[in-house]
């Protein structure tokens, strides 16, 4: 089915086929890594600046992308030449974009009344519901890939990135996401839908095989386990912060007539395990000092 996607014009397969009919058991990458630049140049805006995203486009194309992450022969880790990495750079270049309009912006009027509460946090529309929905595919079957390259020197081709910037700007959007303004359950959804990535990334941490870092013509310094210990505890310093403030539940007087905290759709946020011999210390990379809004 994807063999000579890239021939075909994109939009007409997302609205011919299902996604259900573009994944069969036998398929190897061999056979869908042409539809995938396919899929993500549908991700781009179609118009700006200022840069407007196409619902109708980025929605099906995240959808397929999800489906695609979540079945083999991608499901383990597989591709991250053909499919992470080229999501990395997109997302480098785009999500701060979506990202960033959400933290920024209120629910409209009409939302406000169906909700019966007035809301002081952000806003995900569609496209950055499902932009988060994608981030948090592309972080469960890129764990390894994220814990081995958070600090790596090596450079993405052809962004010019190194793979710990790429790394790190997808760990920044998501953890955007974990600490989208307002109460989880009440002001928005998306916060709650990333936790389980911290606690899979945790593990990979806890088990990745940190071994010098080459180019891909083996040259390149090596990475230093050091800095790797300092970005990670600097990374889940500041996740920690943002759980402690995301699981405050609302004063009484908050809650719309007729609704409580318990029971119901919202959930209490859990928190992360830390190490006791964290110190203070700066989310860095072998590039710049990433300061994390």
């Amino acid at each position: 089915m994807f063999c000579g996607l890239d021939a075909l014009d994109s939009r007409k397969v997302l609205q011919s086929e299902s996604r259900s009919t573009l994944l069969t058991e036998h398929q190897t990458i061999s056979d869908i890594t042409p539809a995938i630049p396919s899929l993500i140049s549908l991700l781009e805006p179609t118009s700006g600046p200022p840069p407007i995203f196409n619902e109708h486009l980025f929605v099906p194309a995240s959808d397929a992308l999800q489906e695609l992450m979540a079945h083999p022969p991608f499901y383990d880790g597989s591709g991250s030449k053909t499919l992470t990495e080229p999501l990395l750079i997109w997302i480098e270049k785009w999500g701060g974009v979506i990202v960033g309009a959400s933290v920024q912006s209120r629910p409209t009027i009409r939302v406000v009344i169906v909700m019966l509460t007035s809301s002081t946090g952000g806003f995900a529309d569609s496209i950055s519901h499902s932009f988060c929905k994608l981030l948090v595919a592309l972080g469960e079957q890129s764990t390894s890939y994220f814990a081995t390259n958070i600090t790596s020197r090596a450079i993405v081709s052809p962004s010019g990135f190194t793979k710990s910037y790429l790394v790190q700007a997808y760990l920044r959007a998501l953890l955007s996401y974990t600490g989208l303004p307002g109460y989880a359950g009440l002001d928005e959804d998306e916060s709650e839908m990333t936790l389980a990535f911290w606690y899979l990334f945790q593990e990979s941490l806890w088990t990745a095989d940190y071994h010098p870092d080459f180019d891909e013509d083996g040259t390149g310094p090596p990475g230093l386990e050091g800095e790797q210990a300092t970005v990670t505890q600097a990374l889940y310093r500041e996740l920690v912060q943002i759980l402690r403030r995301k699981v405050i539940w609302p004063s009484d007087s908050s809650w719309p007539r007729g609704r409580s905290p318990l029971p119901g759709p919202y959930s209490v946020l859990p928190c992360v395990q830390t190490s006791a011999r964290s110190s203070k210390c700066s989310f860095l990379t072998a590039e710049r000092r990433f300061i994390w809004d």
